[in-house]
């Protein structure tokens, strides 16, 4: 059965507060921060989901910079067919960052879930209702905690006086003092327990970097994962053009590692996988060789 795609789109904009001017690396890696970010919350809502993230325009003005999300996704029970799964990520991305505003560098407790929405409280003893979704991802994923608190260490670099993020439904605005908030990691990496481990398979191919040194797109296990390639030999090569033939369906002989994210109680936290490419270890099978293959394990039946 041919699957269904829902491709949708969403503007908003994010906004530097002060002068009109900004570190280029500093622009820069905020930019990297953002779009690493919604990429994980897009996948959270489908994990076949392509993301695209386009600066639409850098306008006058205390550094405004409107983007443009664009996501193409499968219909996911995450997302009635209606919903546009680009704008619920920016109204989890602006919800994200009130949830670590309001918890200031400390854990939050989620007392109940109802119907979507859950109810937290916080070091202070307050109360907070956010999406049910929106928390899973500040529990579960460091990486988002952390490009989050770098995003407010560098606009506190940038001795810019606050960030607004706003969308046709939503805004966020947060002051200096905010942001000194914001900075403060509460699920650092180096504080995990996980599950660490090296297998060796044969992974096909959905979507590669052929130009950049961002994730690569693989199926594993049922489903999209997004790898990060360490083999520094095998991107030059492909970067120069020496190995070709990558596209989705060929399958690439690699050693994987796969981190898991461990609860309290040593149980895997659902989602919370990383994959990391150590080696390619092979050449790329094209599906026509595995055609090849199965044609001649047939015939010596």
């Amino acid at each position: 059965m041919k699957k269904k795609f829902n491709e949708t789109s969403a503007s908003f904009m994010f906004k530097f507060d002060g002068d009109n001017e900004i570190d280029a690396k500093s622009l820069s890696r905020s930019l990297e921060l953002v779009a690493n970010t919604f990429s994980y919350i897009t996948n959270t809502y489908d994990d076949s989901s392509y993301m695209k993230m386009r600066v639409a325009a850098i306008r006058p003005g205390s550094f405004v910079i409107d983007f443009n999300v664009l996501v193409e996704a499968t219909l996911t029970i995450l997302c009635s067919p209606g919903a546009s799964i680009a704008l619920e990520s920016i109204k989890t991305f602006i919800e994200l960052l009130k949830i670590k505003t309001a918890a200031n560098g400390k854990p939050v407790e989620r007392i109940k879930t109802d119907n979507g929405l859950a109810l937290i409280k916080l070091d202070d003893g307050s109360t907070m209702s956010v999406g049910s979704l929106t928390l899973n991802i500040f529990e579960n994923s460091p990486t988002v905690d952390e490009n989050l608190s770098e995003i407010a260490s560098l606009t506190l670099k940038e001795n810019k006086d606050g960030i607004i993020v706003q969308s046709d439904e939503d805004s966020f605005l947060a002051n200096r003092n905010d942001l000194r908030k914001i900075s403060k990691i509460v699920h650092s990496k180096e504080n995990e327990k996980t599950l660490d481990q090296i297998i060796d398979i044969n992974l096909p191919l959905k979507k590669p970097d052929l130009t950049g040194n961002s994730c690569w797109d693989f199926h594993y296990g049922g489903r999209t994962i997004h790898a990060k390639i360490e083999d520094s030999s095998f991107l030059e090569k492909v970067h120069t053009h020496k190995i070709r033939d990558l596209y989705a369906g060929v399958q690439l002989p690699v050693k994987l590692r796969i981190i898991t994210v461990l609860d309290s109680y040593g149980i895997p936290i659902e989602d919370s996988d990383r994959y990391i490419v150590m080696q390619i270890t092979g050449n790329p099978i094209l599906p026509e060789d595995m055609q090849e293959k199965q044609l001649n394990y047939i015939d010596k039946l």
